[in-house]
């Protein structure tokens, strides 16, 4: 059996990054259901999509530098 070594902090760095996305997306959801339903005006509900759609491009944009930056997870399977 080979050896398989993790590094921790970037599983922690990764499901961090998961739940902020998955966050996002669910914040998108309420606000579009907001919409629909009346609750918001034209103007807010492109404001706060275009919010959301902006942190989500940030959150995407850094997972990318810091997944160029990083080095790879090890694994040894002999």
């Amino acid at each position: 059996m080979g050896i398989l070594e993790l590094d921790r902090t970037a599983i922690v760095a990764q499901e961090s990054r998961w739940a902020r996305r998955h966050l996002l997306l669910t914040e998108k959801n309420h606000v579009i259901d907001a919409f629909r339903q009346g609750l918001l005006d034209q103007a807010v509900y492109e404001k706060l999509l275009a919010d959301i759609d902006a942190r989500r491009l940030r959150l995407e944009s850094d997972e990318e530098e810091k997944t160029t930056e990083s080095q790879p997870v090890a694994a040894n399977c002999d």
